[in-house]
C-alpha cells in the first residue's frame, strides 16, 4: 500500500453486539472475543488497540493484570471509558504512534483494526516495539486472498491479503499461530463455490442463512487451525516479538 498514515483519514466502523441487529456479524464478534480472552492471563499487562466502543474492552480489564486501552476516535472514546473499571485507563490515541515506552506489555489485543488504518505495517511496528521479549500480538482481519482496499466496505481502508500479513508478522515475531475464522462446507459445496455453481445447483440458499444469522448455519462457523470451507477472517497470535 502506498498511502502512508499522514495522507489518508481513519475512517471509523463501530459494532456494539448488546445492540446490533445483524446475528452474523454479532456471531462473529463473540467468537472472536471468546479466542481472544483464551489467549491473555491474570498476570498480563496488556495493551487493547482500536478499543471501540468498549465491548471487549470490559471483558478484557478485569481479566488482566493491568489494562490499557487506546481508541482514535473522541466519541467512541468516551463510550469506551464508561465500560471498563478504571476510565482513565483508555485514552485516546494512534496505532501508527503509541504513546508507550518500549516492552511496556505482555500481550496486545487488535482486533479488527488493522484494516481500518492507511498503514497496518506501522501499526504492527509499534504493537512489537511495545511488547516484552515474550510477548504476544493477537490480532484479527477479514479474510481476502490479495490485500487491497475493500470492494464492498469504504470503512476497510486496505486488506491486508492472508500470505501477506503471514510474512509480514513472521518479519516481526519468531513465532505465529494462524487461525481461520470459516463457514463449514462439504468438499463439492466448495468445488460448487469456487465454479460459481451454487446458484445453478440450488446451494445458494443456505449461504443466505448464515449471512441472514440463521441459528442452525451459525452452528458450521468455527474459529479454529483448520484451513477449509469459506473462509471469513484470519486470527493470529503473534508471539517473541524481533527488535528491529
Amino acid at each position: 500500500m502506498n498511502t502512508s498514515h499522514s495522507e489518508a483519514p481513519h475512517v471509523f466502523e463501530r459494532l456494539d453486539v448488546a445492540t446490533c441487529g445483524d446475528p452474523f456479524q454479532v456471531h462473529l464478534h463473540e467468537q472472536r472475543y471468546s479466542k481472544a480472552l483464551s489467549e491473555v492471563k491474570p498476570s498480563d499487562d496488556l495493551l487493547e488497540i482500536g478499543t471501540g466502543l468498549g465491548v471487549f474492552s470490559s471483558r478484557v480489564a478485569p481479566a488482566v493484570s493491568t489494562y490499557r486501552g487506546i481508541e482514535y476516535d473522541a466519541t467512541a472514546c468516551t463510550a469506551a471509558k464508561s465500560r471498563v473499571p478504571d476510565p482513565e485507563s483508555i485514552t485516546q490515541g494512534d496505532a501508527h504512534s503509541l504513546q508507550f515506552p518500549d516492552s511496556s506489555f505482555d500481550a496486545v489485543i487488535c482486533l479488527e483494526v488493522l484494516e481500518h488504518l492507511p498503514d497496518y505495517r506501522k501499526a504492527l511496528d509499534e504493537a512489537a516495539r511495545v511488547l516484552r521479549p515474550e510477548g504476544r500480538l493477537i490480532a484479527s482481519i477479514p479474510y481476502v486472498k490479495t490485500g487491497a482496499p475493500s470492494k464492498t466496505n469504504s470503512h476497510h481502508l486496505y486488506e491486508p491479503g492472508e500470505e501477506e500479513f503471514k510474512r509480514e508478522l513472521a518479519e516481526r515475531f519468531g513465532d505465529l499461530r494462524i487461525y481461520y475464522h470459516r463457514y463449514t462446507e462439504t468438499s463439492c459445496e466448495t468445488l460448487a463455490r469456487n465454479l460459481r455453481l451454487r446458484r445453478f445447483l440450488g446451494l445458494h440458499h443456505q449461504y443466505a442463512r448464515m449471512s441472514g444469522g440463521h441459528p442452525e448455519e451459525m452452528r458450521k462457523v468455527l474459529l479454529d487451525s483448520e484451513r477449509s470451507g469459506l473462509l471469513l477472517g484470519l486470527f493470529a497470535v503473534a508471539c517473541r516479538p524481533r527488535r528491529q
